[in-house]
């Protein structure tokens, strides 16, 4: 199942990824839908 979780602030985001993830668990990446559906100020 998946699940959604948002944090309230960048401190606790970095906090709760520790806790859920593993650090080979995860990977950057550059969204492809942006230059759909993202105005060339949004980028």
């Amino acid at each position: 199942m998946n699940r959604i979780h948002g944090s309230d602030g960048p401190e606790a985001a970095e906090r709760e990824l520790g806790i859920y993830f593993q650090s080979g668990e995860l990977l950057d990446y550059e969204p492809t839908l942006g230059e759909w559906v993202c105005a060339d100020d949004e980028k």
